[in-house]
């Protein structure tokens, strides 16, 4: 028997075929956010692309899962992270995944069953939107001594459904692109 396997023995009280309905919490999974905003050549709007990374370490691969995404911090005892390639990207002009409030947490669903396979780390698009009005500012830390002049460039927008988003966005790394006239270039992340 390969290891991680499940066995039971079940007892209906009915003959013949029978649907079963199966849910148990397995350790080495864990997914996280991406974001790609490209910016206008004027710095007021953006378009902004978000991506789930789903890892798979768990020792078993799930076929045509119904995969649903917990966002917020979940008290868990252990956790395990280890770095992968990516083997998969699936992309859509829809967004594949949908929002709902439960607990204290969002949860994202997949529209459509998917398979991850062990040791996997696949890339889903959560959401795209275009235009989204931005503001950009300057902003100037100096040290308690005064010898240390940093000037930052922040940009801010409203998570609103009048500036093309309204979801809740959980939370992952943002990298910034701006084109030069020729192709677009990495300016900065966060």
């Amino acid at each position: 028997i390969t290891k991680p396997t499940l066995i039971w023995t079940l007892n209906s009280n009915r003959q013949g075929k029978q649907d079963v309905e199966l849910s148990y919490q397995t350790s080495a999974m864990s997914w996280h956010a991406e974001y790609v905003a490209v910016l206008d050549k004027d710095d007021k709007q953006m378009d902004l692309n978000c991506w789930v990374s789903i890892e798979n370490n768990s020792g078993a691969s799930y076929q045509n899962a119904n995969l649903k995404l917990v966002a917020g911090d979940i008290n868990r005892i252990q956790t395990m992270t280890k770095s992968l390639g990516y083997d998969m990207m699936e992309r859509t002009a829809s967004p594949l995944l949908t929002e709902k409030e439960f607990f204290e947490y969002h949860i994202y669903n997949l529209q459509k069953p998917t398979t991850i396979s062990n040791n996997e780390i696949k890339q889903i698009s959560l959401f795209e939107a275009s235009k989204i009005n931005i503001q950009k500012k300057y902003i100037y830390k100096s040290s308690i001594y005064g010898n240390s002049q940093d000037i930052s460039v922040y940009f801010d927008f409203t998570n609103s459904k009048n500036n093309q988003l309204g979801i809740p966005l959980p939370s992952g790394k943002i990298r910034l692109n701006k084109s030069d006239g020729s192709s677009i270039e990495f300016i900065g992340e966060d």
